[in-house]
């Protein structure tokens, strides 16, 4: 009835014409929430440098968008590198083994490589994207449902809301689900700050900019309009809530 996703994963989703809307957002500000990373070794000092470089990351992915976008910022295109498109959990063993030169993910990944491996922040996605989570529950669901989806959405909210107060144990929460080190948890969560965010134009916007980059970078055929995919009337019982800034 319900997922979460990030937000450039979502419009591969509406792409592919899943008949889902968005109803709740929350906003992760944290150190290294996304962030493209190098080795702490690697002659790579800044963008410019990734020239004729391999990125690994997951295709669709928040960590394949990042690189799209730090790219750009640096006057280059994903023509000038190679990428090489691995789930997380096979992309740090191409990091350290040489077989690629950076790679673009996401936490808990960017604080395990920088803590264990010293692995440098080439750029951060603090700067670069909106750092959304969504939530997005089948257009089924929204009719049927409408009662126990507003209840999971608040429970969501209170969730992060207490993980904001609580670090230490969402960390060891967080670490019995994944089996990650403690300290990794610990980390993620000092750094990190949840915040819901109402579904405004800003949001929406901001997503429709995303899905036309992915077409201009030839990874949608077509284009969408992301403004479907959104349910603004779930706005209503999250209280509070602070406008998208970006």
């Amino acid at each position: 009835d319900i997922g979460a996703l990030g937000d450039a994963p979502y419009v591969f989703a509406l792409g592919a014409g899943a008949p889902l809307k968005v109803v709740s957002i929350i906003h992760a500000e944290g150190r290294n929430t996304t962030a493209l990373i190098v080795p702490k070794d690697s002659p790579i000092h800044d963008l410019a440098d990734l020239k004729g470089k391999r990125i690994v990351t997951t295709r669709g992915s928040i960590g394949h968008f990042l690189a799209i976008k730090a790219l750009r910022s640096a006057g280059l295109s994903t023509h000038d590198v190679q990428f090489i498109f691995l789930l997380p959990s096979e992309s740090r063993l191409v990091l350290d083994n040489g077989t690629a030169d950076a790679w673009s993910t996401w936490d808990p990944y960017t604080t395990v490589v920088t803590s264990q491996s010293q692995a440098r922040v080439l750029a951060s996605g603090n700067n670069l994207l909106s750092n959304h989570l969504y939530l997005a529950a089948t257009s089924k669901a929204i009719a049927d449902k409408r009662e126990q989806l507003d209840d999971f959405v608040a429970r969501v909210d209170r969730a992060y809301r207490w993980s904001n107060d609580h670090p230490q144990a969402f960390a060891a929460a967080m670490a019995k689900i994944t089996g990650l080190p403690l300290e990794v948890h610990v980390a993620v969560a000092n750094a990190t700050h949840m915040q819901p965010v109402a579904i405004d134009d800003s949001v929406i916007s901001g997503l429709q900019t995303t899905a036309d980059i992915y077409q201009d970078e030839g990874l949608l055929t077509k284009h969408i309009d992301v403004s479907q995919g959104f349910d603004k009337s779930f706005n209503a019982k999250r209280a509070p809530l602070t406008q998208a800034s970006r």
